[in-house]
């Protein structure tokens, strides 16, 4: 049997910036077997819902296609925006959230965004890229408080990432 989890991280296809940062996590945390593979599909926020459904939809089929024992299973990472200031941003965090719960997808959010949450700071997008790349080659990681990854409401740069990892993936002893 083969396991695919599939993370979808909400950035353009330039970017990938909130991919290097789950990654990184992923590599940090846990063990991770060789029988689960790790793909990144791309979307945009809550208008791109339907395209992002299609998207597992084709990758399940095909994973699926293969052997009937192979496995998978979906998280869908969304930053929270400034849900608590903004009622556009906290409607379309209810709509993402919405979303995963009616497709039987785990819901990871990274509160306000994922810069904050592993910087502690607001990025500009002139920047994310750059602090991505500084992120994998430096010891950040370790600036990160791991109950700041496992947080159970939504708080300043705070996110539920590893908490829904952990139901997938082995944690290493650290």
């Amino acid at each position: 049997m083969s396991r695919l989890l599939l993370i979808c991280v909400e950035t353009d296809n330039n970017a990938s910036t909130d991919e290097a940062y789950i990654q990184k996590v992923i590599e940090t945390f846990y063990d991770n077997p060789e029988q689960i593979s790790i793909k990144y599909p791309k979307m945009k926020g809550c208008s791109n819902l339907t395209k992002l459904q299609k998207h597992i939809a084709e990758v399940r089929r095909d994973f699926l296609g293969i052997s009937k024992t192979n496995c998978i299973d979906v998280i869908c990472c969304f930053d929270t925006d400034k849900y608590d200031v903004d009622k556009f941003a906290a409607e379309k965090l209810k709509c993402e959230e919405d979303f995963c719960s009616s497709n039987g997808y785990d819901f990871v959010w990274f509160c306000r965004d994922i810069e904050e949450v592993f910087w502690n700071k607001t990025a500009a997008k002139s920047e994310k890229k750059q602090l991505a790349k500084q992120f994998l080659t430096s010891k950040q990681i370790d600036n990160v408080g791991l109950s700041n990854l496992q947080a159970k409401t939504y708080s300043r740069s705070r996110s539920n990432l590893v908490d829904k990892l952990d139901q997938y993936l082995k944690r290493k002893e650290l």
